[in-house]
């Protein structure tokens, strides 16, 4: 009986709280590593500018949606 439990656990997490984690992990990874390249080097790639601007979309959706 403990296997279904095990199974629910991740059905437990809200959307919310999906958005909010991965948000952030997409914005701190890409995101921090362009603006590091950026300061620094004065590189501008586009594939981790595109990244972290996901990753602030994301964790916008998860700010501003509701629980139910």
């Amino acid at each position: 009986m403990q296997s279904n439990k095990e199974d629910s656990s991740f059905k437990d997490i809200s959307w919310k709280s999906f958005f909010l984690m991965y948000g952030i992990s997409i914005t701190i990874l890409f995101g921090g590593g362009f603006l590091i390249r950026f300061f620094r080097d004065g590189d501008f790639f586009i594939l981790e500018f595109v990244a972290g601007v996901i990753g602030v979309i994301l964790l916008s959706v998860g700010v501003f949606l509701k629980n139910k």
